[in-house]
């Protein structure tokens, strides 16, 4: 007859009796469920008038003392119900319902039940080797989660699978197996009458920031050869200790071994008369702020090995005490509490020595001063290497890094972690003619970093580098020009200007000063120019992109413009201008400039050059296209040197897409263009009474007359004179 459930044919439920023992309810499935409830169907009248609700499957004998699995399934929609309190019920077999839904429906009264099921394989093991199938699955420890875990000590309790969720349980569970180890997940509190002396707890990782397994020692509790692995430890030591890959917290009574650790402390030494004598040993630990190390005038003696990071020593009173502190890398501060003892530093790094009275060692210490100093040489060994490539602008000084994103004004702005908020911050730590660069970082996590701040280059040899288009200078309000470039030998580079406001004619870049350089922009969308040259000689414009200029309320813009005499000696090579009123404006004795490589489209004039300008040069690589009005216009034609080839003069077209109609001036380049223009493509009309050829216009106007007869007038090379 079944003992511990019964069933009941009316609700298909199959209810579990037994009370919990100790919290916990142990079900066999193939003795307490199928084997009772047959012999209750055999028994009971009732029952037998309906189907036995459970099937077995598996069973059979095999070979070398061992038989097939057995596995049971619920028919006919039958289900288990536990035990109507709160508890843990261990289920012992494979099973399952027939379609494929859980045996087990919740309990009438509301009760936290957990249900742990212990299935076999498809071969089952004799009785005489389930012990050993079950010490196996505990994985060599106990597992303990003291916030998912179940209690008890029953198998499989303590397992990985099933954790047990508390200590005195855990410790039980491992004598009865004979282990020394505890698994631990989350944080586990030692009380203070509890001891864990003796074990190995491991954890499952800790950082600086975050703990998946954190222990914290309860004042009283003891630690006698207890060895922590891969964990954070805070609260008070007491006994010998090991600490393997650890983040050492706030401990106090400090002692025995670290190796590979984290140390974050404080962390207060052991004082007893048995440390005197007694070496605590630290290999390969490190830490990222400084460590604090109160020696708690303690006479004990520690060995630091191979350590990285801050340390401080305070309260080192003790004349007994004896420390050897290695470097790899690092700092170690000595304070001034420090008034005996001996302190020994050695290997790279540096040291404030602020001890009264201990006795300090330094001599093996290579200090990181000198060592930076002989880095510092080669890093600027390296710069000027790389800098000598560059054909102008040579940034030879110091370096500072801008982030409008995530910089600090308050930072010093030398490294990209230690970034500056503004231009304007960056620019004062600059030296007038120190040859700085300044870094603008794009560290925005959208993808895109954007300024407003309007930016004033006034000192000299100053030089902005950016990081690309990502990196947009953004002029929202009537502050004036994107970027004041008023000192000598500036430049800017790889970043993008635009423009959103509305009122002020603002320009993209100001120069005033000589000798700048910009390299490698897109100006899209400003208000008034894109680049002014105002009195300013030798600037370069290299390799950027120009285009609508002048979007302010009635106000023309130009792609580029030089303007005033001392505006000479550019440079706008490899550069694409559009979509502007004026591609390049050379005027008011702008003169001796050079325009090469470069595209100039869709604009409302190609190049504007005034009678007061002169002496400009324009290459044969140069391409016009789609300029609306005029490829040239108020052209000094006399003092405009076009490069004169075959690419240029016999596909005029081509290259400047339009002809210069409105230059008739005898003499004049376009005068020259229209008449090129027209013999390739005019109207020829011959008159052999008057034996002459008449060249008209596309107006239909007379351009040239050819006399055929008189052997003294030129005529085109494609006319073959024969007497007349």
């Amino acid at each position: 007859m079944a003992a511990k459930v019964t069933f009941d044919p009316t609700t298909k439920i199959i209810s579990v009796t037994q009370a919990p023992v100790s919290g916990e309810v142990n079900i066999d499935v193939k003795i307490d469920i199928y084997s009772d409830g047959k012999e209750d169907w055999l028994a009971n009248e009732s029952l037998s008038r309906f189907r036995f609700p459970i099937s077995a499957v598996g069973g059979n004998p095999l070979p070398g003392s061992k038989a097939l699995g057995t596995t049971f399934f619920l028919l006919y929609g039958w289900k288990i119900r536990p035990y109507e309190a709160s508890h843990t019920m261990n289920v012992n077999g494979n099973l399952y319902c027939q379609d494929g839904t859980s045996p087990y429906v919740p309990t009438l009264g509301t009760f936290s039940i957990a249900i742990i099921g212990a299935v076999s394989s498809l071969v089952d093991s004799t009785i005489q080797q389930l012990p050993e199938i079950e010490q196996g699955s505990y994985e060599s420890g106990v597992t303990i989660d003291v916030v998912n875990g179940v209690g008890g000590t029953a198998y499989p309790v303590g397992t990985p699978k099933y954790p047990v969720n508390n200590l005195a349980q855990a410790k039980t569970i491992a004598e009865d197996r004979g282990f020394d180890t505890l698994f631990v997940y989350g944080e586990l509190i030692i009380g203070a009458a509890e001891s864990i002396s003796e074990y190995t707890l491991i954890g499952l990782g800790a950082t600086f920031n975050i703990a998946r397994t954190s222990i914290i020692l309860t004042s009283g509790c003891t630690t006698s050869n207890t060895r922590f692995e891969n964990l954070r430890v805070d609260g008070r030591q007491n006994g010998e200790s090991e600490f393997l890959n650890c983040v050492v917290g706030v401990i106090t009574n400090s002692h025995c071994q670290f190796h590979d650790c984290k140390m974050v402390g404080m962390v207060s030494v052991a004082n007893s008369s048995w440390v005197q004598n007694h070496t605590t040993d630290l290999k390969n630990c490190y830490s990222v702020d400084w460590y604090i190390v109160d020696y708690n005038s303690s006479p004990l003696n520690q060995i630091y090995a191979n350590y990285s990071g801050k340390i401080k020593i305070i309260n080192c009173t003790d004349s007994r005490a004896d420390i050897i502190i290695q470097l790899d890398s690092g700092e170690v501060w000595i304070d001034a509490s420090c008034t005996a003892g001996n302190i020994t530093v050695r290997g790279v790094g540096t040291i404030i020595e602020d001890s009264v009275g201990a006795v300090v060692n330094v001599q093996g210490l290579i200090s990181t001063e000198s060592s930076n100093a002989a880095t510092l040489e080669q890093t600027q060994s390296i710069q000027y290497l790389v800098e000598s490539i560059r054909e102008r602008n040579l940034a030879l000084g110091d370096s500072y890094f801008w982030s409008p994103y995530d910089g600090n004004d308050a930072n010093d702005g030398l490294r990209p972690i230690t970034s500056l908020k503004t231009f304007a911050a960056a620019l004062a730590k600059c030296a007038s003619g120190g040859h700085d660069i300044i870094f603008a970082m794009c560290t925005d996590p959208s993808g895109i970093t954007t300024t407003n701040e309007q930016l004033v280059m006034n000192k000299n040899s100053v030089y902005l580098r950016g990081a690309g288009l990502p990196f947009v200078i953004e002029t929202i309000a009537n502050t004036g020009h994107s970027v004041v470039m008023s000192g000598t030998d500036c430049s800017i580079s790889n970043l993008k200007i635009t423009h959103n406001s509305t009122g002020t004619a603002q320009h993209a870049i100001s120069i005033t000063g000589g000798y700048c350089s910009v390299e490698n922009l897109l100006i899209d969308g400003v208000r008034k120019h894109g680049i002014l040259v105002d009195n300013a000689e030798h600037v370069d414009i290299i390799n950027t992109e120009i285009n609508e200029c002048g979007m302010g309320d009635g106000m023309a813009g130009d792609c580029i413009e030089f303007k005033n005499a001392a505006a000479k000696h550019g440079r706008i090579l490899d550069c694409i201008l559009g979509e502007s009123d004026i591609g390049v404006c050379f005027e008011l004795g702008a003169a001796e400039n050079v325009v090469k490589g470069t595209l100039i489209h869709d604009n409302g004039v190609g190049i504007k050059h005034t009678s007061a300008a002169h002496d400009t040069y324009i290459f044969n690589d140069c391409i016009f296209a789609l300029n609306s009005s005029d490829i040239l216009d108020e052209v000094n034609d006399g003092t405009l040197i076009i490069e004169e080839n075959e690419r240029l003069i016999a596909n005029s077209d081509a290259v400047w897409e339009k002809n210069a109609s409105d230059h008739i001036t005898a003499g004049t380049f376009g005068s020259l263009l229209n008449d090129v223009n027209s013999e390739a493509f005019g109207k020829w009309i011959l008159n052999p009474t008057a034996k002459t050829m008449t060249l008209y216009k596309a107006d239909n106007s007379v351009l040239k007359v050819f006399n055929l007869g008189d052997t003294t007038d030129p005529v085109p090379a494609f006319i073959s004179r024969t007497p007349v």
